[in-house]
């Protein structure tokens, strides 16, 4: 097994080597791709990062054309939102390719068939994301309507053992 994990750390190594990215360059922008318009604040605590932290990694990502942020001024780094590049998206896709083959031949022989597929369903997955329908963080949900309420019919109740006072007797007479 430390073998296995040696071989995937190298083959990372090397896809991150290609594409000119760090590994929490490369992890942010990842789960930035999985949750579009995502603000930095929930990329810092998904991915163990101080704000600052986070901020400087998107700081690095928008030099190199990765990313986008979109808002901010009025909520500050909390409500600045994140968004995925074309760019961003090919280097992303091109590093797990690059992963994914390099850890296949590193295995060679019946795994690194297996390793091959696990890669190419890994960037098919990828893929479809991008044509799943998401929906858009300024638009709310529409809540369901309200069911309308029915009247409710008002009926004086009796008290047992409560006389009418004679006040109410003469007024009804």
């Amino acid at each position: 097994m430390e073998r296995v994990m040696l071989y995937y750390n190298r083959a990372k190594g090397y896809a991150l080597e290609k594409v000119n990215l760090s590994g929490i360059e490369l992890s942010l922008l990842a789960e930035a791709v999985r949750n579009p318009g995502a603000t930095l604040q929930s990329l810092a605590e998904k991915l163990s990062l101080t704000l600052n932290a986070a901020s400087e990694v998107v700081a690095s990502l928008v030099e190199k054309g990765m990313v986008s942020e979109e808002g901010g001024a009025k909520g500050g780094k909390k409500k600045v939102r994140v968004s995925v590049t074309k760019k961003g998206r090919v280097t992303k896709l091109q590093a797990s390719e690059l992963a994914w083959m390099a850890f296949a031949r590193a295995l060679g022989g019946a795994a690194s068939v297996a390793i091959a597929v696990a890669g190419l369903i890994n960037t098919l997955s990828s893929i479809l994301d991008r044509w799943r329908p998401v929906p858009s963080p300024d638009v709310e949900e529409e809540a369901p309507e309200p069911k309308p309420k029915t009247p409710k019919t008002s009926r004086k109740r009796k008290t047992p053992g409560k006389k009418k006072s004679a006040s109410r007797k003469k007024a009804k007479a």
